[in-house]
């Protein structure tokens, strides 16, 4: 994996001192409800009931405004080609969303990202 940039990504909040971010990291994974940063593949965050939980609080939208890249992964670690560098773009209620556009959707029951363009279906989600 090649990476040119730091990925950070924002979880804000009503409660301003309750805002968290993520990283600088050269990656961070989202496989079924879990976000892992990388390089260690850390879980640093949980997907449940519509809701990001990170370090103990709950937020509703997650956004990445470091001139990131999207791709996804199979089972086996192969991979999709690469969208983006996105200058922003955001993930709510399951959804990712890229220049206010519908990207892919989380499939709850199926665990898996489905691409807005070709309706692939993918387990891992990689942000770099």
């Amino acid at each position: 994996m090649e990476h040119s940039i730091m990925v950070r990504l924002s979880f804000e909040s009503v409660i301003p001192e309750h805002a968290v971010t993520l990283g600088p990291a050269p990656y961070f994974r989202i496989s079924g409800h879990v976000i892992r940063q990388g390089p260690d593949n850390e879980i640093v965050g949980r997907y449940q009931n519509h809701f990001w939980e990170i370090q103990g609080n709950l937020f509703s939208r997650c956004d990445c405004r470091t001139g990131a890249s999207i791709y996804f992964e199979d089972t086996f670690g192969g991979g999709s080609e690469r969208f983006g560098p996105f200058e922003h773009f955001f993930i709510s209620d399951g959804s990712v969303y890229t220049d206010h556009e519908p990207f892919a959707r989380f499939l709850e029951e199926e665990r898996c990202w489905q691409h807005g363009d070709t309706n692939v279906c993918w387990p891992v989600l990689v942000i770099c």
